[in-house]
């Protein structure tokens, strides 16, 4: 009895579920009318727009004024508005195709329960009846007719739109720019339709095989992360795969920018154009094609990063373990690197201007991210194998070319940010890289003493034997710190060994940007060489060598030593520069630049291993924190 009692329950849900899903199929259905409607709607208006309008700035604009000058980039991205009205009719198509595979699961198990299922006509069937004309790959002639007269329609429309902006759009770079980016997405709605007609069965199934976890998050308060593990997923990883404390390098082109922009004499005027043009290559540079190259390396290191105790949330791990998923994930990650270099040769090659060789700085800075990954790859190989072997001297040498070359990107980032603010003296740029890569591996060489604090030796031998010099000094700095070696102690609170690296890159560092900001604010313009300049070059000489002995002691000091020092080496260099008749501003500025090496590493050797993870989201709470203060203290009644 209580088997016929739940059965009948079952079907009356089943009979009300089927009641209500096809009244939702049949709503469904007359939004395609709409589309259509719409799509009538929406080309004719920008056709009569095109017929009226012309691209501002060039000659067959200005020469006929009867039309109004718009920007060309109206044109390029007009036809987005009917590939828009086609991405939501087939995402209306994918749902009408779980919705026809849910109906038609909801019938079969009606026939069952009502004993039905050998009949000839069992009831309900219309989900199976309807197929003949709805778009499946199953469906009548007629059907499938109609199916594609309404796609057709659409895809004409879309083909007229990019027929009247292409005709409106005057130069070919620009032309080959709209044809690749709207070419691309119709490509992939295409894809999209052709799946939902043809193999709708791959949606069911995929939707079947989700469901489960779906519902285990339901059931646990719609967590946040999956229940199972806590890592990025695959998308976000594909997205940007460095998403933490790799941003902060980003910041390095725009600090640049606005260096440049201050303290550089005879450049060009700001622009509109120059800005949105900067921020630009900015964003293709960074967050296209640096992002790239993480890619591989994360790839490529995802055995080493996943390992107990050297785990890191970049590739997600989980994926590792399932033959089936590693290779979809690495397929996926090869798409992702594919789609950033053409974004990148789309940009370059169609967007960004000509004028004055600025291509070949393009395409120069471009090819740099990828020509010094070279080096650094090759060396940090080496680099494991030779500390599996044990085999010291190589491996410490190896080590010391590793830490050389890693701060090359901080040096590319910080000319291309200078070159960007209109500075074209090579001279400039140079030094600018010089001192930024030797801060860069400064700042790299803290953050591996700090990790190197985590694992043992062996550990970090056989898998980051980068790190096994590092180990070794610092275990050296934390017994002057009188400190065990930990990931939880400050190991580089006290006194340094003289050879470390990161004591080492700090004076070269500060050298470097020293002999920048003279030269930068002293204008020397590339003719340091001839006598005229050897008085005044060897006053700066003198000046930039005090600071690098006065860098010398801090970084080996012990850290309260070491903020003293490091506030004497911005003052120098700021009594010097205002001196030298330098504004206050400007001096003051130029003082930070060159006090930044030291600045970082008094921060770091103040910090554990424990303090570097969320670096970056602990700096903006801080920041949120002093802003509440701040604002709290004028709030107050005085």
């Amino acid at each position: 009895m209580r088997a016929i009692s739940r059965d009948n329950h079952l079907l009356e849900l089943l009979l009300h579920e089927s009641a209500e899903v096809r009244d939702d199929d049949r709503y469904m259905f007359t939004q395609y009318a709409a589309i259509v409607s719409v799509a009538v709607v929406v080309i004719g208006a920008m056709a009569t727009v095109f017929y009226l309008t012309c691209p501002a700035g060039y000659s067959n604009c200005s020469a006929d004024g009867r039309l109004t000058p718009v920007s060309v980039w109206i044109y390029i991205g007009a036809p987005m508005l009917p590939i828009v009205l086609i991405a939501y009719a087939v995402l209306i198509s994918a749902i009408l195709t779980l919705r026809s595979y849910y109906l038609r699961t909801l019938e079969v198990r009606i026939h069952q329960l009502t004993g039905q299922a050998g009949d000839r006509l069992p009831v309900p069937s219309w989900a199976h009846i309807g197929l003949e004309v709805t778009g499946q790959t199953h469906s009548g002639r007629w059907g499938l007719l109609n199916l594609f007269l309404i796609y057709g329609i659409i895809s004409l429309m879309v083909v007229e739109c990019l027929y009247l902006a292409l005709s409106k759009i005057p130069t070919t770079r620009l032309r080959v720019f709209a044809m690749a980016v709207d070419g691309t997405l119709l490509a992939i709605l295409t894809s999209a339709a052709v799946l939902n007609i043809a193999k709708g069965r791959l949606l069911w199934e995929a939707a079947l095989e989700r469901l489960p976890g779906r519902l285990l998050r339901t059931n646990s308060g719609f967590p946040r992360r999956s229940p199972a593990t806590d890592e990025r997923s695959l998308g976000s990883f594909l997205l940007l795969p460095r998403n933490q404390e790799e941003l902060l390098k980003a910041l390095f082109i725009p600090i640049c920018f606005a260096i440049g922009r201050w303290l550089s004499p005879s450049i060009p005027e700001l622009t509109y154009d120059m800005f949105w043009y900067s921020l630009g290559f900015f964003l293709v540079f960074e967050f296209v094609i640096y992002q790239a190259r993480y890619l591989l390396n994360d790839v490529r290191d995802r055995e080493v990063d996943c390992r107990p105790g050297l785990t890191k949330p970049r590739f997600p791990c989980s994926w590792i373990n399932d033959p089936e998923r590693l290779r979809f994930a690495l397929k996926a990650a090869f798409g992702s690197f594919l789609a950033r270099l053409l974004i990148a040769g789309l940009q370059v090659g169609c967007v960004f201007p000509y004028t004055d060789w600025k291509w070949a700085w393009h395409v120069g800075f471009l090819t740099v991210v990828f020509v010094i990954a070279l080096p650094y790859e090759s060396f940090r190989s080496r680099c494991i194998a030779t500390a599996n072997a044990r085999s010291g001297r190589r491996a410490a040498f190896l080590t010391v070319a590793v830490i050389s070359v890693v701060g090359l990107g901080y040096g590319l980032r910080s000319a291309l940010g200078l070159w960007l603010a209109g500075v074209e003296d090579k001279f400039a740029l140079l030094l600018l890289a010089l001192g930024a890569s030797f801060f860069g591996s400064t700042f790299v060489a803290l953050t591996w003493a700090l990790e190197s604090t985590r694992a043992d030796e062996d550990a970090l031998a056989r898998g980051k034997g980068h790190l096994v010099l590092f180990r070794r000094m610092a275990s050296r700095a934390a017994d002057h710190a009188k400190v065990p070696l930990r990931h939880n102690e400050r190991v580089l609170a006290g006194w340094q060994p003289l050879l470390a690296p990161w004591c080492i890159a700090a004076v070269l560092a500060t050298t470097g940007l020293a002999a920048f900001a003279f030269y930068l604010l002293r204008d020397y313009r590339g003719v340091v060489v001839y006598s005229l300049h050897v008085g005044a070059v060897s006053q700066w000489v003198v000046v930039t060598a005090g600071l690098a002995s006065i860098t010398g002691l801090a970084v080996v000091a012990p850290i309260r030593a070491s903020v003293v020092l490091t506030l004497l080496n911005a003052a120098v260099v700021g009594i010097v520069l205002h001196h030298h008749s330098e504004p206050v501003a400007k001096s003051a500025l130029a003082a930070v630049i060159v006090a930044l090496p030291l600045i970082v590493t008094c921060s770091f050797r103040n910090m554990r291993f424990d303090d570097l993870p969320n670096f970056t989201t602990k700096l903006i709470r801080v920041g949120a924190g002093g802003a509440q203060a701040l604002y709290s203290w004028f709030a107050q009644a005085r």
